[in-house]
């Protein structure tokens, strides 16, 4: 069923996809950036294919893969978002009436700069300081035996952190500006559905942390 889910999923978003490439041309693609609607939704595909790590025998590599496949992942569904927020914030914001010159090439290159940074630090802690796999003791009930299990551990690894502040402050960032900036006009204007996707994901995150480390220990 996992799986059907999974195929079901990344299928809708390679549709979506192929819509978005065969009518780039028209005025709502086309002021919105394809490139970054692309990265948007491959962004969207490797999220789908996240739970995949949640499966198999459990291994170093496959605890530290999965926290670093997942920060990828955010970044490249949600990266743009916070790209075109800091470039509406930028042109609108700018009581001095500066020429703004934030073309898709200069935004790109910040937007894949971030990635590469996130990149070399996922290898560089998988080498020194990963998430590693460890043991420990389970029994079903109190009166069974108790046998050894495998769990992921990260706490000798600063990985979780860095990745959490990585991946967060940028969005919450991107949060503010886009709450300075909901109030603006425009044909195809973003804004507001920016703003809504960044706070959905920021209070899902939240209370997914706040459930994660209150049931970590159990």
């Amino acid at each position: 069923a996992v799986y059907a889910i999974i195929g079901v999923c990344a299928l809708i978003k390679v549709f979506l996809l192929g819509y978005l490439l065969k009518n780039k041309a028209h005025p709502v693609f086309r002021d919105a950036q394809p490139i970054f609607c692309v990265i948007t939704i491959l962004g969207g595909i490797m999220g789908d294919f996240t739970p995949l790590f949640l499966f198999g025998p459990i291994s170093t590599l496959r605890c530290h893969g999965f926290g670093g496949y997942l920060l990828v992942a955010i970044t490249l569904l949600y990266g743009p978002l916070v790209i075109k927020s800091y470039r509406i914030w930028k042109i609108f914001d700018n009581p001095t009436m500066k020429n703004v010159n934030l073309g898709v090439g200069k935004l790109l290159g910040a937007l894949l700069s971030y990635l590469l940074a996130e990149i070399v630090l996922i290898v560089v802690t998988g080498f020194t300081k990963p998430i590693r796999s460890a043991e420990f003791m389970w029994s079903a009930f109190p009166q069974y035996p108790e046998k050894v299990r495998y769990q992921c551990d990260a706490s000798d690894s600063p990985f979780d952190i860095i990745a959490y502040v990585m991946g967060g402050w940028p969005l919450l960032f991107a949060l503010y500006l886009a709450a300075k900036t909901r109030n603006v006009k425009g044909q195809y204007s973003e804004t507001k559905p920016i703003l809504a996707a960044l706070y959905t994901l920021i209070c899902f995150g939240g209370v997914l942390l706040v459930i994660a480390y209150l049931i970590g220990d159990t």
